[in-house]
């Protein structure tokens, strides 16, 4: 049975209440959430096939909107616009970056940079892959659900690796 794609304004909602349960939000701060950010982002961009691509789309996003809620913003409410391909990359991160630094609002950022995702998975089928930004979020949200683990030093410790160590 296919896991329910959950439309954006469902699955952000779920990842934030996901996030908060593992004291994700208030238990790390946005410098180390961006550096996340910039592991999956790149994953996006090296992805060997349609499934890492897809998986690095939906980190990103998870990531994205865990940002966001450590700065009070629901990321369905940011406002994001349609960008040229050639606009998607490291400027928007490095925005993002300068505001989580500066201690800036980020809203605008933040929709620069869900519009870079909207606008890789619409470029998916050109990969052969075809899917959008929804179905890359669902996917991920369905990936760590079920994810425990704890909070230590500011870094979110998956269960598994706890188990390794």
């Amino acid at each position: 049975m296919e896991p329910k794609l959950y439309p954006l304004n469902e699955v952000a909602p779920l990842i934030r209440q996901w996030a908060n349960d593992r004291n994700i939000i208030k238990g790390l701060n946005p410098a180390g959430q961006f550096l996340k950010l910039i592991e999956e982002w790149s994953e996006s961009f090296t992805a060997g096939d349609n499934d890492l691509l897809k998986d690095g789309i939906g980190d990103s996003y998870v990531v994205l909107t865990i940002i966001a809620a450590m700065h009070g913003i629901d990321i369905e409410r940011v406002a994001y616009d349609n960008i040229d391909f050639d606009d998607v990359g490291i400027k928007y991160l490095g925005e993002l970056a300068g505001n989580i630094a500066r201690k800036r609002d980020i809203t605008v950022s933040l929709g620069h940079c869900v519009s870079c995702l909207h606008t890789m998975s619409e470029s998916s089928h050109l990969l052969g892959a075809g899917f959008d930004l929804a179905e890359a979020a669902s996917s991920a949200y369905h990936e760590i659900k079920d994810r425990k683990g704890i909070v230590k030093d500011g870094v979110f410790i998956k269960e598994q690796d706890l188990q390794k160590q």
